[in-house]
């Protein structure tokens, strides 16, 4: 009996995660048609955010110093206006994307809208697979925030932050694939894999420091393969960081830039990820994470109480 009601929730949540997923279908082709609007017949293109990834995997093969210039480097790189977007990102980001190398700009935004939009439902089954064993409807709540985020609003359609992720051509679908992927595997117990994932997070470091608490709780039994791991992956990565005049690029643009941007609306999606799946899980994560720290303390837990003996 409870394996069909288990299959039940199952089904009705893929249901649910369908539906949300065909109304940001409406969002995407919304998005999309303003897009080919303003994309097929201007030149220089429009300068959003899309173009300051474009821009610097054009420079990492033409000229790789200068993935973080915030000036045009040769007549043929793609122009764009008012100003060219500068890449705010660790270098790992252009790994991810790299295949985009072989498509004009237009053709890539449109790819990477297209190939994050197909990241939905992957997103969706590793919430039900993180969420579902607290309450059953807790991830029907979370996917409808995560996977659409209904925010009607005129002219952006029926969800704000979606619309404009799609517009602009922003990478926090793929972002929030990646750490929920980091947390899934971390459960699984398979530190390297979820290290991997994390490493790739940290393209934008906000994120990957966002979940590094549920990382460390999920790995809690495997911390220091994981860790490794991380690290080695994190560093082979971002090698494009050792090339001269690329870390200097790097530190000029956070000198220029500061740590933080504002907060627009479609970082809500990764942020909501982590933070529901921390919260909801906190006993689970906290547990593991009060052992590491009485262990790195040097203190050992507390004896359990000796139950009386029975009369």
């Amino acid at each position: 009996m409870m394996s069909r009601l288990a299959l039940d929730a199952k089904t009705l949540y893929a249901v649910w995660a369908a539906f949300l997923i065909s109304l940001n279908l409406v969002v995407l082709l919304n998005a999309y048609s303003s897009n080919l609007s303003n994309l097929c017949c201007t030149y220089p293109l429009p300068a959003k955010d899309f173009s300051a990834y474009y821009t610097a995997l054009w420079n990492l093969i033409h000229d790789p110093a200068k993935i973080y210039a915030s000036t045009p480097l040769i007549t043929s790189e793609p122009s764009f206006y008012p100003t060219m977007e500068q890449f705010k990102y660790l270098p790992s980001f252009l790994i991810l994307i790299f295949p985009l190398t072989t498509f004009n700009y237009q053709q890539a935004i449109t790819i990477f809208d297209a190939a994050q939009f197909l990241m939905l439902p992957a997103i969706a089954w590793l919430l039900y697979s993180l969420l579902n064993e607290k309450d059953k409807r807790l991830p029907f709540v979370v996917a409808a925030l995560v996977v659409f985020f209904p925010w009607p609003w005129p002219s952006y359609s029926i969800s704000l932050p979606y619309f404009w992720l799609w517009k602009e051509g922003q990478t926090k679908v793929l972002e929030t694939l990646l750490l929920l992927c980091s947390f899934y595997f971390g459960k699984k117990q398979r530190p390297a894999i979820s290290a991997a994932f994390l490493a790739l997070s940290f393209s934008d470091p906000r994120l990957g420091i966002l979940g590094m608490p549920a990382f460390v709780g999920y790995n809690a039994t495997k911390l220091r393969a994981a860790i490794a791991w991380s690290a080695v992956i994190l560093a082979a990565s971002n090698f494009a960081l050792i090339i001269p005049g690329a870390w200097s690029g790097f530190l000029d643009m956070v000198r220029s830039n500061g740590l933080t941007t504002k907060p627009y609306p479609y970082l809500l999606m990764p942020v909501l990820a982590v933070g529901f799946v921390s919260l909801l899980n906190r006993d689970e994560l906290l547990v593991p994470l009060r052992s590491l720290i009485t262990a790195a303390r040097g203190l050992s837990p507390a004896p359990s109480p000796t139950p009386a003996p029975a009369p």
